[in-house]
């Protein structure tokens, strides 16, 4: 049966190598020299899934200059008439999600209902976003004895958007929709890894917009990332990556002193209370976080803490919960998790789990290969880790793959303490039967989002905010707060009478 339904599905992809160009001013383009990659499949890594422009500096040129003719209109445009073309470049994006989810699981890898997750995310942040822009963009008023002043937050003009392959279309569609809200025109910047899926929903979006206030480039970030984040005419670049890569966008745009946001990822830490209920659901939800997308997610749990008297217990059922995990072809409806992205990311992770092994932890490998899947494909199986502690790479670093170590702790001191050993401060996540007790730990874990009893994909709300303290970045996206980053304060006094 799971046979007849691959080769169902199988129908629906093109056999073909798909050709796709970047948008730029509203229009279809390649880049000046001619310059392609060639996008593979992490599951098979012998398929060419596709080819996309390797952009150069003309070329992000000509995009950010389509952006800067675009914005004086753009900006003048009523926010309820930019709200109303943004939805309908939703139903647009709508029409073409399940081709784009096919696409996404071809050159990344992530399962089909990741992709599908991605996507449709996508479509929702670009219909509900705007809505908050109402709010940010009233004008304030003050009239006392020293004068009448208006404070208003207006667009700061194009913004450069780069992010990154593992949730490639919502994070960057969440970006679109909160600068396009707020009157700003943009150029994105997606990764070679993940430029077809974008550029499929790409020329959806851009169908309900005018020209130049959508565009896409796409190559590599030495060269159209170096670009952009130098080029005169881009006021914000927002960013999501390495710390190593932020720290260079955040020295190439300070020549011309460019608002940036950096979201920089994450070592995210699990703190388990003693109290809490060990079940099959708690393995699950511990296990389902760090599992996600092979582990390639940057909120993800990346470690876990647990009180001692209930340490065996959580082990317990987090073997368990990796044990049902399929490994396999994204495309396969029997696989739980895909490969990794592609063969460095799968060598740096390798190296991760060596050094752990090599220094005595166990690396206690669980779940099924299907037995179909490629086997030069970048597979591995989900691994649970005992023995280990923050002087293991793998537990002081941001692993990015299918490793999870499990340490326990005698105080909660202890357990606060460690967690925020880190350079990192993107997310965490404090697990109770005792809310007021959970609450009291989050105040003291050095994060910038902390969830209490899960630590999922859905747990970042959509109207509150996502950002990291410390290492983990500068500014924030989502809800009021990621709006009123693409906006610069103007304030207007009018002298006393």
């Amino acid at each position: 049966m799971a046979g007849e339904r691959l080769s169902q599905l199988a129908d629906s992809v093109p056999d073909s190598v798909m050709t796709s160009p970047m948008v730029i001013g509203g229009t279809d383009a390649i880049a000046r020299d001619g310059g392609t990659i060639e996008v593979r499949n992490p599951a098979q890594p012998t398929e060419i899934v596709g080819t996309i422009p390797r952009a150069s500096a003309p070329d992000v040129d000509d995009a950010v200059r389509a952006a800067r003719a675009a914005f004086a209109e753009w900006r003048a445009t009523p926010l309820d008439d930019r709200t109303s073309l943004l939805h309908k470049s939703g139903d647009l994006l709508a029409e073409v999600a399940p081709d784009a989810a096919i696409t996404l699981t071809r050159e990344m890898g992530k399962i089909l209902a990741e992709a599908q997750g991605d996507v449709a995310n996508a479509e929702f942040m670009i219909r509900t976003l705007p809505g908050e822009a109402a709010d940010v963009l009233a004008p304030v008023r003050i009239d006392d004895d020293f004068g009448r002043v208006t404070v208003r937050r207006e667009p700061l003009g194009v913004v450069g958007i780069i992010v990154p392959w593992n949730w490639p279309n919502v994070l960057l569609y969440m970006r679109v929709a909160e600068a396009l809200a707020t009157g700003n025109t943009v150029v994105c910047l997606p990764s070679p890894y993940a430029s077809l899926s974008v550029l499929k929903c790409a020329r959806a979006l851009a169908g309900a917009l005018p020209p130049g206030v959508l565009n896409v480039v796409t190559g590599l970030g030495v060269e159209a990332g170096a670009a952009l984040t130098a080029h005169t005419g881009v006021e914000k670049v927002s960013f999501t990556g390495s710390i190593a890569t932020g720290i260079e966008v955040l020295r190439s745009s300070a020549g011309t002193l460019k608002r940036t946001g950096l979201e920089l990822g994450g070592n995210d830490p699990a703190v388990i209370l003693e109290d809490v209920a060990v079940n099959e659901e708690l393995g699950r939800s511990l296990v389902g976080s760090a599992f996600t997308t092979t582990g390639q997610v940057c909120f993800a749990i990346k470690r876990v803490y647990v009180a001692r008297p209930i340490y065996a217990d959580v082990l317990e059922v987090c073997l368990a919960a990796a044990d049902e995990i399929v490994v396999g072809d994204g495309l396969d409806p029997r696989s739980t998790m895909g490969p990794l992205v592609n063969r460095p990311q799968l060598e740096r992770f390798d190296r991760f789990v060596d050094e752990a092994r090599e220094r005595g932890a166990h690396v206690l490998e669980r779940g099924t290969r299907l037995t179909e899947s490629d086997p030069d494909g970048y597979f591995r199986q989900p691994s649970i880790v005992t023995g280990a502690d923050e002087t293991f790479t793998l537990v002081n670093d941001e692993q990015f793959g299918p490793a999870l170590p499990i340490m326990a702790f005698d105080t909660v001191d202890e357990a606060v303490s460690r967690a925020n050993d880190s350079p990192f401060g993107l997310g965490a996540s404090v697990w109770s039967a005792d809310g007021d007790r959970a609450r009291a730990v989050a105040t003291r874990v050095e994060a910038g989002m902390v969830f209490l009893n899960r630590h999922d994909m859905g747990a970042a709300h959509p109207r509150g905010m996502f950002g990291g303290v410390k290492q983990s970045g500068i500014g924030r996206e989502l809800g009021r707060w990621g709006l009123e980053g693409y906006t610069e304060l103007r304030q207007i006094v009018d002298s006393p009478s």
